[in-house]
């Protein structure tokens, strides 16, 4: 299972988005599938119900006109009897398919909705700049100023280990003229810093 991805997270990964957004998809998929084969399952009933009423109407006719235990009315009868059960099976069959819709729509519940939406939002986004795909940095704006202070360890611009002048750096500052190199992504009222 994919992790769930939050505007409150300090750093995130475009690909973990995009598992995400793919495995919500699946639930969201398993619901349509579910909605349609209940659809399916309320129109074969439909059917098998109209047919019983025409066999019913068809034999009612037969023994009028041939009288009850005819050859006709024995034929009618026989096939309202399978028309019958064809009802009874397509009732059934709509029981499980309200039963595996209701537990789609549980398992894709409005938050998991909710997420999808934003996060389909998010890489809308995120598609247009970098290599989305491939992996991009998304840092929340309020971590950017430490996000700036790991980068400049990363690439060696400033010994870890060292107190001075480390102490008196102004990491804002520093943040503010790395920031030129990056983009604004809004990920649901919260703004996320990518390269550009």
């Amino acid at each position: 299972m994919a992790r769930e991805i939050s505007n409150c997270d300090d750093v995130i990964d475009s690909r973990d988005v995009i598992a995400r957004i793919e495995e919500l998809e699946e639930y969201e998929e398993a619901v349509s599938d579910t909605e349609s084969d209940f659809d399916d399952a309320v129109n074969e009933r439909n059917d098998a119900r109209k047919a019983v009423e025409e066999l019913t109407a068809e034999l009612e006719g037969a023994i009028e006109s041939h009288g009850y235990g005819s050859k006709e009315a024995d034929a009618v009868e026989e096939q309202l009897t399978r028309a019958k059960e064809k009802f009874a099976e397509s009732e059934d069959a709509l029981v499980d398919a309200e039963s595996a819709r209701a537990s789609a729509r549980e398992d894709f519940d409005q938050d998991m909705q909710d997420e999808l939406k934003v996060l389909r939002e998010l890489a809308e986004q995120g598609e247009g700049y970098g290599d989305w795909a491939g992996g991009e940095t998304l840092i929340r704006r309020e971590y950017f100023p430490e996000y700036a202070r790991q980068f400049a360890e990363d690439i060696g611009a400033i010994n870890r280990d060292a107190r001075w002048p480390l102490q008196h750096i102004d990491w804002e500052a520093a943040a503010d003229e790395l920031e030129d190199g990056y983009t604004v992504i809004d990920f649901d009222g919260t703004d996320f810093l990518m390269r550009a």
